[in-house]
């Protein structure tokens, strides 16, 4: 009898190990996600302005038909590799492009992307806003 209460307290604590284990894990490669909010607007003839504010990326003033650029810095701050995925969401999303994607970064690197802005002919004149998100998990 004392056996099986012996066997069954260990495979109780091995279970606890191991779901402490798991969740300490998965708390450490906890995803962290970061945004920018995007705006651009859109006219019909072919003014162009410029927008240097940095809380965001601005495209300023594009015609319709045409495109712009815009760069972002990131930086890995954890003392591990971390991958690196970029999607968009809002009116933007299917105009956005970054440069490069799906990437890691080593600890303490940084790297530049570039985010084109393709605006589809005869899109209508307007402001248009979106929303960059940068997924940071840790290898």
């Amino acid at each position: 009898m004392k056996k099986d209460k012996a066997i069954l307290l260990i495979l109780v604590l091995v279970f606890a190990a191991v779901g402490t284990t798991e969740i300490a894990y998965s708390i450490y490669k906890y995803p962290s996600y970061k945004y920018l909010p995007m705006f651009v607007k859109v006219v019909s003839d072919s003014h162009i302005g410029v927008n240097t504010r940095t809380d965001g990326l601005y495209f300023g003033t594009i015609p319709s038909g045409d495109s712009g650029r815009r760069f972002i810095n990131i930086t890995n701050d954890h003392n591990t590799p971390v991958e690196i995925q970029i999607t968009f969401k809002g009116q933007m999303a299917g105009w956005v492009f970054p440069t490069k994607n799906y990437f890691t970064l080593k600890p303490g690197e940084i790297t530049q992307i570039a985010v084109d802005v393709v605006i589809p002919n005869g899109e209508p004149a307007g402001d248009y806003t979106g929303k960059i998100y940068i997924l940071m998990k840790r290898d």
